[in-house]
């Protein structure tokens, strides 16, 4: 999976206790894909850094997440980010 996130994002809350403020949220996520199944072997998947600003993000999170035996996700079992430069 990909998660695309921006770094921060700001947003002006309108009403409630917090109304009339802006809020800055941390690495928010933007949009997730599946970019393809692993089967344990060795794998290479290329992404652009040009896919990461279509989605007019600063960033992407890959997650390696593991299936459960009936064809549920589970828990991810690896992590890595990268960042526009």
């Amino acid at each position: 999976m990909l998660a695309y996130f921006n770094k921060e994002t700001i947003v002006s809350i309108p009403d409630g206790e917090n109304g009339g403020r802006n809020v800055s949220y941390a690495n928010s996520v933007r949009a997730m894909e599946t970019v393809g199944m692993w089967d344990g072997k060795a794998q290479k998947i290329e992404i652009p850094l040009t896919e990461i600003a279509s989605k007019k993000a600063s960033g992407c999170a890959v997650l390696l997440q593991e299936m459960l035996g009936d064809g549920q996700p589970g828990p991810i079992i690896g992590a890595s980010i990268m960042t526009k430069p």
